[in-house]
């Protein structure tokens, strides 16, 4: 099934207008706050100010106006400087208004500089002027505040073609709910097929969210340091912090809006289903050939096995196998299933191919599934328990996946401001290296633990060289372990819900992690989550992370925030990057979702598809 396109994100551009009050210094804090806030494009207004009000005007206005602009005044000069100092802290796009013909030769050749160009409402019908901007060939945005629609037909009819898109706005400031006339957005984009900005100069900026929902592609908004600072337009502009919240909410926007398709529900509803619903499971022990009924099972959650629309069927077929107190009633307890092709067996020998196992299930698991490599994926309470030696062997390998959380509303975070969370987030640490030695004493082998660290309350580059530090520390006097730090998708299922992540999940923290020599956990899923997210080649990232790789997770993503997903059907990048992970020195974990179910069947058939793939290759 071919799926919509996602559309592209809003953009938001802050209008840096007089608020700098005429202060360089005040300029350049705008333009950092900006950037911090998340903003990509900001905006400069420009008029040479000598001629600009004429000798014998006598408007109480214009007297007021004529004051703040010269007041506010930076020369052109100055922008072009504030232009290049926005681009050196990591603004994408820089633009300007002007609001005559003859200001553009005040730039000279800097002019190409500018990635932009903005019509403001009162030179609305300043068709020279907009043809001017039009013929550059940048994009040029015409603002439509305090028109009619006779005055817009005629002007937008009769702009050169070009790259141009008209901006909504009310010249109101500040403009009330009630004046915001957002269906007009809805109106420019079907009358002239162009992609519609919106200029907001709302009481409130929330409004902004409503202009979202009607597909504008820019919206925007003035900033200001102080909205009670003296000027004439901080009350109607918006604060870094509004700004920070704005561009949430546009960051988001082509997720929000996206769902234009058949309903497919996504994984946390899946685990909360799971966690919140209920299956049958036995009430006593039975043994192979017997049959049963509805009166040997109980239902209850979580719902892991089968639910009340399809158990009746099972009651015609003997068991296969004994089943004990508590076992889940799964249709595989009925159903002649093949063991693992002893090729497949040996190929994941050979390969260092693992499978994820707890306390409970590790028996049944490697009589199914006889890999002799396990990754022990461990709840806090688990990791905190007494732990059973006798159900680890000398011949077989062993990873251990420390807990994402270490109580049932905390994350782990061994970083933490919080003391009683750091400690805790230690002792988690603490735990998993004595169980780690107690492994390497059986087996003789370096155990691989995995962490996920997903909070931060440092700069980046704090947090990546803490990261760096506690890897570090981890392999002092320590041949037992080594710690690696999984890499994370751009939204992960936390207590039921979808957790924004913002460490170890972007073309940025890669590179902090590069640049570190962090010791990473490369899952496949969440990287190609992240490639998605940030429209970034699989391959390149690969590549590019494969050197700091110790240790590996193999199943595949689709979208944002779907991962686990099997090998039935791979894209080409995919096969290459599972040819390439496998290929690795380092245990490399099978991680399908519910690949523990009905009898582990999820797992025998993704080592099955992954030896298929491997085969096919060569």
């Amino acid at each position: 099934m071919n799926r919509p396109k996602l559309p592209s994100k809003v953009k938001i551009i802050a209008e840096i207008g007089i608020n700098h009050n005429g202060s360089l210094d005040t300029a350049k804090e705008l333009i950092f706050q900006a950037f911090q806030a998340g903003v990509e494009m900001i905006k400069f207004q420009y008029r040479n100010v000598e001629g600009l009000y004429h000798a014998n005007h006598r408007e109480i206005g214009d007297e007021l106006l004529e004051f703040e602009i010269n007041r506010c005044h930076i020369s052109a000069q100055d922008i072009v400087m504030l232009s290049s100092y926005a681009k050196e802290v990591g603004i994408k796009e820089v633009g300007i208004s002007f609001f005559q013909d003859k200001d553009i030769l005040d730039f000279g050749t800097t002019i190409s500089s500018f990635d932009f160009f903005k019509i403001p409402s009162p030179e609305f019908d300043n068709i020279k002027l907009i043809n001017s901007l039009v013929n550059t060939g940048k994009m040029t945005f015409i603002s439509t505040g305090a028109q009619n629609e006779h005055s817009v037909e005629k002007v937008l009819s009769s702009i050169a073609p070009g790259k141009w898109s008209p901006f909504h706005c009310i010249s109101n400031y500040p403009t009330k709910i009630h004046n915001a006339k957002l269906g007009y957005i809805t109106f420019l984009a079907n009358k002239y097929g162009r992609d519609v900005g919106y200029s907001s100069h709302d009481e409130d900026w929330r409004v902004c969210l409503f202009a979202m929902s009607l597909g504008v592609k820019w919206i925007e908004r003035h900033i200001t340091l102080d909205k009670a600072d003296i000027g004439l337009d901080h009350t109607t502009s918006s604060t870094p912090e509004e700004f920070r919240e704005l561009i949430q909410f546009a960051n988001s926007s082509a997720l929000i809006f996206s769902g234009n398709e058949p309903r497919v529900a996504n994984q946390g509803e899946l685990l909360n289903l799971q966690n919140l619903g209920r299956s049958y499971y036995f009430k006593k022990d039975h043994n192979a050939g017997e049959f049963v009924g509805a009166g040997d099972l109980v239902y209850c959650s979580p719902a892991v096995g089968e639910r009340s629309d399809k158990v009746n069927k099972l009651f015609n077929s003997p068991l296969l196998e004994n089943v004990r107190s508590g076992d889940v009633l799964s249709e595989s307890l009925f159903t002649k299933t093949k063991n693992l092709r002893a090729n497949v067996v040996e190929y994941a020998q050979h390969h260092h191919i693992a499978v994820p196992v707890r306390f409970h299930d590790i028996d049944q698991i490697r009589r199914k599934i006889p890999v002799k490599s396990f990754e022990l994926h461990l709840s806090y309470e688990e990791l905190n328990s007494q732990f059973n030696l006798n159900l680890f062997k000398s011949d077989e390998s062993y990873s251990i996946h420390i807990p994402d959380y270490i109580s049932s509303t905390e994350l782990l975070d061994p970083f933490s401001k919080d003391f009683e969370v750091q400690e805790r987030s230690l002792k988690t640490f603490a735990r998993a290296k004595a169980l780690a030695e107690s492994l390497h004493a059986i087996t003789g082998r370096a155990i691989p633990i995995v962490s996920s660290l997903s909070k931060f309350s440092q700069t980046k580059a704090d947090f990546y060289k803490s990261c760096k530090e506690l890897t570090l520390v981890w392999s002092q006097d320590n041949q037992s372990s080594f710690l690696t730090l999984q890499i994370l998708p751009p939204f992960a299922w936390y207590f039921g819900g979808s957790v924004e992540i913002n460490v170890f999940s972007s073309p940025e923290d890669w590179a902090e992690m590069i640049h570190y020599q962090i010791p990473i956990t490369l899952d496949l899923s969440h990287l190609i989550m992240s490639c998605n997210y940030y429209r970034h080649p699989l391959v390149d990232a690969l590549e590019r992370l494969l050197p700091i790789t110790k240790h590996a997770h193999l199943s595949l993503a689709k979208g944002l925030d779907g991962e686990g997903i099997d090998f039935s059907n791979p894209e080409t990048e995919a096969i290459y990057a599972i040819d390439k992970i496998v290929s690795l020195n380092c245990l490399k974990v099978i991680e399908v979702w519910q690949g523990h179910l009905n009898r582990f069947e999820g797992f025998q058939k993704a080592l099955d598809d992954v030896y298929m793939l491997k085969k096919s290759i060569k």
